[in-house]
């Protein structure tokens, strides 16, 4: 069983599913790689930045150097902003598996009982 969260780069899925060895159930992400992308995006922003600022100071008579500088950063901002929706959707959606599982989390099948030697 899955429920869909949009992401910014795609559709994200939180997948529930019990281990084979009967370790219990699981939430994980299925694209493990959004962090990373979004770290990435960070890193370009601030090199995109950077050489629009250099470009900007030689040249600081030109406007348009300063429109770029403004594009760039409300583009971030608003990519920022989603990025928190989407974080927000998935916690909101890892809240809602969790507790509409809360009894079997508090009290799980005894016959299937883990020692942890």
């Amino acid at each position: 069983m899955g429920a869909g969260v949009a992401g910014p780069r795609g559709p994200l899925t939180l997948t529930t599913g019990c281990s084979p060895a009967g370790g219990g159930c699981v939430v994980r992400c299925a694209t493990q790689t959004a962090a990373v992308d979004w770290l990435d995006t960070l890193k370009t922003y601030r090199e995109e930045r950077v050489a629009v600022e250099e470009a900007w100071n030689e040249r600081a008579v030109v406007d348009d150097f300063h429109r770029a500088h403004v594009d760039l950063d409300r583009t971030q901002f608003d990519y920022m902003r989603q990025s928190v929706y989407d974080m927000r959707d998935r916690y909101a959606a890892i809240h809602d598996l969790v507790t509409k599982n809360w009894r079997l989390l508090k009290q799980p099948r005894t016959g299937e009982r883990l020692s942890y030697n």
